[in-house]
């Protein structure tokens, strides 16, 4: 996760936790805006922390700035810490629900002693918080919806936030003398959007060597040993738990194979008796398969029409564009420029932007008068840029099936 989606973050969680502390509205406020403000904010944010430029940024008084610098150079703040000891520790899980928030989780609280996740769970079931005054029986249906997906996707996380944990964890393991290569296998190598396990393969010449630099890193468990492979199960303070297969030069690719997955697409082509020192490409090929890309090695693969997986061959050099991102106007983490100079040097040649609609308060959605802001900023770009800039929009579907704009105004956008 980037340092500003970090503070924003940060920023976000003390305004909940300062509501349900009961602090001063202004503060609360201050704090939200802090985070909307750090998220429109161009440039690059540790540059603009190093030189005290924040100082200067309207929205940031000297409360945020210094909870912005202590968190830069500790990685927590000191009042954050105050909040999470003076608020149960449950209640944090609580207001990861989505349509609560800090106000009715205190009145969950004060009225009914609700502090988990558990006891608000048999507080719907029982009927309570239908009978409570500002809820109903509609919010509890969807409040036990809110805690089965929570429970459901516990343990999950996205492909970002995993990529970026895998980045730290390769760089530790590729110093390792009896460590050859590293890389991602499993669900990051197949590129999915969520992840529910970092797995990593590597590469090693010396089990024993290996076990004694691994040990003094991890907290290790060895599973499933087997003639060509076997693999690990690490965990750390800082880097969480993760898969570590560990494989020798010989039966290198075909384990890479192998771990990529999807387990379903595996079984599909596997032949036990193809298995041997050879490479991904060689084990297609013997199974009358032309190479199939790992973000494609899911079981509807076999299902697609011969033509489509004919293309499975496709990477990233072939695609020309890039569709639909966010920016600061909405809930984005980077400006148009910023997004577009990432957009050139992926080598793309247009990219178009698809913000958020009005409805979308939650994500800063754009009202009409902001639309046009965007335009301008798209049109006064695309004056200048090399790289074409198209303009969309996210747009909500509401109840009567219409979407939230006139048709006046979606008229105006390239593609919705």
């Amino acid at each position: 996760m980037s340092l500003k989606k970090e503070i924003i973050n940060l920023l976000e969680e003390m305004a909940e936790l300062m509501e349900f502390d009961g602090q001063n509205r202004f503060k609360v406020n201050a704090f939200r805006n802090g985070a909307n403000v750090i998220r429109r904010l161009e440039g690059d944010i540790e540059e603009i922390i190093n030189n005290k430029s924040i100082q200067e940024v309207k929205g940031i008084g000297k409360g945020l700035q210094q909870v912005i610098y202590e968190f830069y150079e500790t990685g927590s703040a000191k009042e954050y810490e105050e909040l999470m000891k003076n608020i149960p520790s449950g209640i944090y899980d609580i207001l990861k629900i989505r349509g609560l928030g800090a106000k009715k989780v205190k009145t969950l609280y004060n009225e009914l002693g609700i502090d988990t996740l558990e006891k608000l769970e048999q507080a719907c079931s029982s009927g309570r918080i239908a009978d409570l005054k500002g809820f109903g029986e509609k919010s509890s249906e969807k409040i036990l919806e809110e805690i089965k997906r929570l429970k459901r996707t516990s343990g999950y996380m996205l492909l970002s936030l995993a990529l970026d944990r895998s980045k730290q964890i390769v760089e530790i393991l590729s110093q390792l003398k009896s460590i050859q290569k590293v890389e991602l296998t499993g669900e990051l190598r197949r590129i999915r959007e969520i992840i529910s396990q970092i797995e990593l393969i590597c590469q090693v010449d010396n089990q024993e060597k290996f076990i004694v630099e691994i040990s003094k890193l991890f907290e290790y468990n060895k599973i499933n040993p087997s003639s060509s492979s076997s693999f690990y199960q690490l965990k750390s303070e800082e880097h969480g738990d993760f898969i570590l297969h560990v494989t020798s030069e010989k039966y290198y690719e075909i384990t890479l194979l192998h771990t990529t997955g999807s387990l379903e697409f595996i079984q599909k082509m596997h032949d036990p008796s193809k298995i041997k020192d050879i490479t991904e490409k060689e084990y297609f090929n013997s199974n009358n398969l032309i190479y199939v890309q790992p973000e494609m090695r899911e079981i509807n693969y076999f299902d697609l029409p011969e033509k489509l997986r004919e293309q499975s061959d496709l990477s990233a050099e072939h695609f020309k564009g890039f569709f639909h991102f966010h920016t600061t106007h909405s809930d984005g983490n980077n400006s148009l420029p910023e997004m577009i100079d990432e957009v050139a040097r992926q080598g793309f040649e247009y990219a178009a932007v698809c913000d958020h609609s009005k409805s979308a308060f939650y994500a800063n959605g754009l009202k009409e008068d902001r639309i046009l802001q965007q335009r301008i900023e798209i049109d006064e770009f695309n004056k200048l840029s090399k790289i074409k800039v198209y303009h969309g929009i996210e747009s909500d579907i509401l109840k009567d099936g219409s979407l939230d704009y006139t048709e006046e105004i979606l008229s105006q956008f390239q593609f919705i």
